[in-house]
């Protein structure tokens, strides 16, 4: 009756390491088809794809370049706010710095610069033609009403030549 008991006794344990042996294939393959390894290279046409992201990453600037509208060409630059120059430690409120760049037909080339913070919005407006620059800094102080209106305050408002 003891070699039986020890018997059984050594049977669970086989067992108890069969089912565990089991839960650890079956863990396996769960994984292997949730997450299949990749042995192939990327595929050229995806290189350059593949390059912008990990370009985006490393300097936490996004760039976009497109058309506004049909035959509109713009260039739109979006700087990431957790990127490096915000230290976790610091109490720093986070900002948002994004660059708008086109050429209009009747303004000319023009880049607005914005400055997003939770006090507001400070801008730099960037013109080619004279004409266009006095527009709009003549246009200020209906720009500053419009973003109250909508609940922004304008924290800064300067107005350039874009060359210079």
């Amino acid at each position: 009756a003891a070699a039986a008991a020890t018997r059984l006794a050594g049977g669970a344990d086989d067992a108890a390491q069969l089912d565990t042996t089991r839960s650890a294939a079956a863990l396996r393959v769960g994984v292997e088809e949730a997450a299949p390894v990749r042995t192939q290279p990327i595929p050229e046409r995806l290189m350059p794809v593949v390059h912008q992201q990990l370009d985006a990453l490393a300097t936490q600037q996004y760039v976009w370049q497109g058309q506004a509208w049909p035959g509109q060409p713009i260039e739109w630059v979006i700087e990431d706010p957790q990127g490096e120059g915000n230290n976790e430690g610091e109490d720093t409120e986070p900002t948002w710095n994004t660059t708008l760049r086109l050429t209009m037909p009747r303004l000319g080339g023009v880049e607005a610069q914005l400055h997003l913070t939770p006090a507001g919005v400070a801008l730099r407006l960037r013109a080619d033609d004279p004409a266009t620059i006095r527009a709009l800094d003549a246009g200020g102080a209906a720009l500053a009403s419009a973003l109250e209106a909508a609940n922004l305050k304008l924290t800064g408002l300067v107005v350039e030549p874009r060359n210079g």
